[in-house]
Order: C-alpha cells, then sequence, then structure tokens
C-alpha cells in the first residue's frame, strides 16, 4: 500500500484519495502532525542491535503517531516516518546514505492494528508514472540528503516476505498506463486495480508480488483461464516490474496478457473462465510513458535498506528487532532471488554503527 496527502483529511476508499497539492502534505507532515512536545523534547533514545537500530522513547506513540493519516475500516494509517525520520538522522547521520529506511513499529508498546504502507519521498525514475501529486516538489529543500528515496512502515504482525518485496516494488510499480494497441487511446488504466497502485487481477502478471489478491492465472486450454493462488515463498518480480525498477532492459520485456472472463465476470480464485484476451507490448507502454530512466544517474541493481524499530521501551524494542532477526538475515537473498539474480540489497550498518 502506499500513503498520499489527501489520506490526511480524508478517510480512502481503499488505500487513498486522489490530490493535487502534495507540498500541503508535507506542510501538514512536517509541522502540524509534529506535536510541540516533539519539536522541543530531547530526542529519543538509538542503540544498534545487530543490523537494526532501535530508537525508543516513552513518549513514542504522542511524538509519532499523535493524529491519523487515515482511517479504512480495521486498517489504521498513524505512523508519521518524516518525524522518526528527521529524529533518525541526528541520532545517526548515515541514515542519510541509504535508498530505503523501513520502520518496525512495535505492536505491543505503540499500536497492534497499525498498518503497512509506503511513503514516498522522491521520484527515483521516469517513465513509471509513478503519480506527481504523490511526491514533495522540492525534495532538496529538506534536510536529508539526496539519496532517500522513501520509507516503508511495518506495524501489526511480522510481515511476510511477499509484504517486505511489495513495500519497496511501490518505489517503482504499479502505476503504468499504455496505450491501446487496437484503439490509440492513451492513458488506458487496464494493468491497474482500482486503487491505480497495483497490478489488476486481468494482468496475467504470473507470480508478481505487486497484484494486490495473491493469485495468478493458469491457462487450461484454447481461451480457458483459471485463477490461483500463489504460495507465500513463491513471490517474485514479474518482467514489467523489474523493468520498471531499472533491471532488466526493454528489449527483454515479453509482452503482457490482459485476461477478461467472458461477460464481464469478476475473476475469482479457484474458477475457471472462458475468456477473451489482449496484449500489450513493451512499445505500447513506453508509447504512454516514453522509455524508462533513472532520475538520479545511481544504478538500481543494488539498494541499500535500514531497518528501524519504534517503540516506547528499549527492552520492548529489543524483542521486537529479534523477533525479525530470521527475516532480516533471509530477505537479501530472497530479494535476490525474486530479481532473478538482477538486484541485490543491502541491509548491514555501515561498520556495525
Amino acid at each position: 500500500m502506499t500513503v498520499q496527502a489527501s489520506t490526511l483529511s480524508q478517510p480512502a476508499s481503499y488505500e487513498f484519495c486522489n490530490s493535487q497539492n502534495m507540498d500541503l502534505f508535507w506542510d501538514k507532515i512536517t509541522e502540524e502532525m509534529m506535536p510541540a512536545a516533539a519539536k522541543d523534547s530531547v530526542l529519543p533514545q538509538k542503540e544498534i542491535h545487530g543490523n537494526f537500530i532501535l530508537m525508543y522513547h516513552p513518549e513514542a506513540r504522542q511524538r509519532y503517531m499523535s493524529e491519523p493519516l487515515y482511517q479504512d475500516n480495521d486498517q489504521s494509517v498513524l505512523f508519521n516516518p518524516l518525524t522518526a525520520y528527521s529524529d533518525l538522522i541526528q541520532l545517526h547521520p548515515d541514515a542519510r546514505d541509504y535508498d530505503f529506511v523501513s520502520f518496525f513499529i512495535d505492536p505491543v508498546k505503540l499500536d497492534s492494528n497499525q498498518a503497512n504502507y509506503y511513503v514516498p519521498f522522491r521520484n527515483i525514475a521516469s517513465g513509471i508514472n509513478f503519480p506527481p501529486q504523490m511526491m514533495v516538489s522540492h525534495p532538496n529543500d529538506y534536510p536529508f540528503g539526496d539519496r532517500i528515496a522513501g520509507f516503508q512502515v511495518f506495524g501489526r504482525k511480522t510481515p511476510d516476505t511477499r509484504t517486505l518485496l511489495h513495500e519497496i516494488g511501490h518505489a517503482w510499480c504499479a502505476y503504468t498506463t499504455f496505450k491501446d494497441p487496437a484503439t490509440g487511446e492513451h492513458g488506458c488504466t487496464d494493468l491497474l486495480d482500482e486503487t491505480l497502485k497495483h497490478w489488476s487481477r486481468h494482468f496475467d502478471c504470473g507470480r508478481s508480488c505487486m497484484e494486490y489478491d495473491r493469485t495468478k492465472w493458469i491457462k487450461q486450454g484454447n481461451k480457458r483461464y483459471k485463477l490461483e493462488g500463489v504460495a507465500q515463498d513463491n513471490f517474485e518480480y514479474g518482467d514489467l516490474d523489474l523493468y520498471l525498477m531499472g533491471l532488466l532492459p526493454k528489449e527483454q520485456v515479453k509482452p503482457v496478457t490482459l485476461i477478461y472472463p467472458e461477460n464481464n465476470l469478476v475473476p475469482l480464485e479457484g474458477v475457471t473462465y472462458e475468456v477473451k484476451t489482449k496484449e500489450i507490448s513493451i512499445a505500447e507502454i513506453m508509447a504512454d510513458q516514453g522509455e524508462r530512466q533513472a532520475t538520479n544517474g545511481r544504478s538500481e541493481a543494488t539498494l541499500k535498506q535500514l531497518w528501524v524499530v519504534v517503540s516506547a521501551d528499549h527492552q520492548s524494542a529489543k524483542n521486537r528487532a529479534d523477533s525479525l532477526s530470521a527475516l532480516q538475515q533471509n530477505f537479501p537473498a530472497q530479494y535476490h532471488k525474486a530479481t532473478r539474480n538482477l538486484g541485490s540489497l543491502q541491509l548491514n550498518l555501515r561498520n556495525g554503527g
């Protein structure tokens, strides 16, 4: 899930509503949503614990979660990563030298109902249709350095591998539209679900972690397809994901297939359908978006991610980090595999500090 501006002032229908002025979001998230007590009080305590940074403060909830970004049924988006990152770079200046910072919220001391989501800070590629209203207009005006791309926020239970892959993937996916090969119409959104931030069920994206329903299409015969679930350990990034991430050349991206059950039926898992199909080439995506280019001149083949546990209590923060330790140790290899060995992710703290 991805969070943007309008979620601050009104409920989201699913993930978030549209907004035309991200500057208002950043003004609000850095000023109004940082209580005077947080701006004026002593910084949190920091401790290096393995490859985690523990950041704890007895008033952490008031400091970082004083107002909801939005409320959506049983999911709460409360945690403000900009305030937390502002604290973090004072406590640990090397935090500026990472592409992503992942904040793991202590569900015991802070909020057991905190959702998982991605908050972008700057767009790191053109040609991916990243919504401009989700970006701060002038990121270099902030004292965060020139590398940080965004923040993953994880709450509630321990995230699974697919969720970790998914929230990183939101830095590039899934926002792209295409030029319809039949009609010549630009801006076609059939690859996307109703949020315009995940791949649609109609898109045969294989085992992509960026398809929200965790399913894939299986061909059963001529014009017959069945929707099946994907096992937890089998998620990966698809051809189009890898292209948008800057890892797969356009020449190696196979045409993608859109699958439409007859009679406009909403596809359900476990059901076989008679279908119509449509193929979309990378050329038709590029005709709508232009060719994908990195905006910062830095290779995205190797990324750095910092894992930070936020709590109100030192021991509880350590417990949370310990519960995530095996996940952290395994994740770089899982990311490498999910990118078909094209990308690597570094989680080690520099010099242990």
